[in-house]
C-alpha cells in the first residue's frame, strides 16, 4: 500500500544506509591513522590501509583499537537513547522522532566526513560520529511504526512484518555490494565516499519530510504529549525493570548483552 512505501520504504532505507556506514567503519578507522614511517611503493607491496602511514601492523592496532572505541560510545548511546526514544514517539509523534533519528544520522556523517578533512581532530570525531549513530534510534522507530501500521489492519498483520523484512534485506543486499566493492578495493582516500554518503543522507532526509507519514493516533499523541520529558522517561525505564524483575532471564540476557557492548564485542 501507499502508507507501506511511505513508511517501509524510506525506513528501511535508513536501516541500509546505517548498514553501509557500519561496514565501512573499520576500514575508515585505519585511513585515519598517521605515522612517521613512509608508504612502501615497491610495485607488489602489501598496502597498510593508510595513506599517511606505512607500518602495516600499527595502522592495524591502531584502527582496531579506535573502531573499538568508537563502538563503545555508539553502544552506549543506544543503551541510553532506548529509554527516551518510544516516550518521545508516544509524545511528539512518530514522524518527529524519526526526523530527530535522522538528523544525528546526517551529523554523524557529517562528522565521519570532517574526520578525513581535519587530521588532528580525526579521532575525535570518528568517536563522536560512532556516538552520534548510536542515539539515532532508527531501529526503534521502525518497529513502532510497524507496531502502528499492524494495528490498523484488519486481520492478520502478518503479511505486514514479512514485506517489510524483505525490502530491508534487498536494500540491504544491494548496499552489501557497494561495501564489498569498497573492501576490495581496500582504499585509502575515503573523501568522495563520505561525501556521496552525505548527499544521500541529507536526500532521505529532505525525503522523510516530505512524504514521511504520522502513524500515531491523533488521541494517543495528545493523551502523551500533556506529559512531562522526564515522566516519560521514568514510565519507561519502570516498565523495563517490570519486566527484569519478572524475568530473570531476560535480566541477566540483558546485563550480558550491555557489556559485551560496552567491550566493543
Amino acid at each position: 500500500t501507499g502508507l507501506e512505501v511511505r513508511t517501509y520504504g524510506v525506513l528501511s532505507l535508513c536501516g541500509a544506509l546505517q548498514l553501509l556506514i557500519n561496514q565501512i567503519e573499520q576500514p575508515y578507522a585505519r585511513s585515519l591513522i598517521a605515522c612517521d614511517m613512509p608508504i612502501n611503493a615497491t610495485a607488489g607491496a602489501e598496502p597498510s590501509g593508510s595513506s599517511l602511514c606505512g607500518d602495516r601492523i600499527y595502522v592495524i592496532g591502531e584502527g582496531a583499537m579506535l573502531s573499538g572505541n568508537g563502538d563503545s560510545l555508539e553502544n552506549m548511546g543506544r543503551f541510553l537513547i532506548t529509554l527516551f526514544v518510544s516516550g518521545f514517539a508516544d509524545s511528539h509523534g512518530r514522524k518527529a522522532a524519526a526526523l530527530v533519528g535522522w538528523v544525528l544520522i546526517t551529523c554523524s556523517v557529517l562528522c565521519f566526513m570532517l574526520a578525513s578533512f581535519i587530521h588532528p581532530w580525526a579521532r575525535v570525531l570518528f568517536v563522536v560520529a560512532q556516538g552520534l549513530q548510536g542515539m539515532s534510534g532508527i531501529g526503534l522507530i521502525s518497529d513502532i511504526v510497524s507496531r502502528d501500521i499492524a494495528a490498523s489492519v484488519e486481520g492478520d498483520p502478518t503479511h505486514l512484518f514479512a514485506r517489510r523484512n524483505m525490502l530491508g534485506v534487498v536494500l540491504s543486499m544491494v548496499f552489501f555490494g557497494i561495501v564489498l566493492s569498497i573492501q576490495y578495493s581496500q582504499i585509502t582516500e575515503f573523501r568522495p565516499v563520505w561525501t556521496l554518503i552525505f548527499i544521500f543522507s541529507v536526500a532521505v532526509l529532505s525525503v522523510m519530510v516530505t512524504i514521511f507519514p504520522e502513524t500515531q493516533p491523533e488521541a494517543d499523541r495528545k493523551e502523551r504529549k500533556s506529559m512531562h520529558v522526564s515522566d516519560i522517561i521514568a514510565n519507561e525505564v519502570g516498565v523495563y525493570r517490570k519486566v527484569l524483575q519478572n524475568n530473570r532471564f531476560a535480566f541477566f540476557s540483558v546485563v550480558e548483552a550491555f557489556f559485551k557492548n560496552i567491550a566493543g564485542g
